[in-house]
């Protein structure tokens, strides 16, 4: 599959980044994904909170299941990646 990626907001300040994914595979289909990724600070650690948002451009399209799974699959990547940088950090 492929799409186009433009990251819309980083917001530091409140720990937000907005991807808006276009053109590509799902174009036929769907208007667009919009991908948010929050981090929210929880004890010693941090959450993040992924929301992903599609808009169909018609009812007949196929489910977005196979979207959402390659989506998925770069966020553990994200998440891997995060928890392997923060286990090599020295105390």
């Amino acid at each position: 599959m492929t799409a186009k990626e433009k990251t819309e907001v980083v917001d530091d300040g409140n720990m937000l980044i907005v991807c808006i994914i276009f053109e590509g595979d799902h174009s036929n289909h769907y208007y667009g994904f919009v991908l948010k990724m929050k981090v929210v600070p929880k004890g010693e650690g941090s959450l993040v909170k992924y929301t992903i948002q599609y808009e169909e451009g018609n009812e007949h399209g196929p489910d977005p299941q196979q979207f959402m799974n390659m989506i998925t699959m770069c966020f553990d990547k994200l998440d891997a990646h995060l928890v392997a940088e923060a286990a090599a950090r020295p105390n």
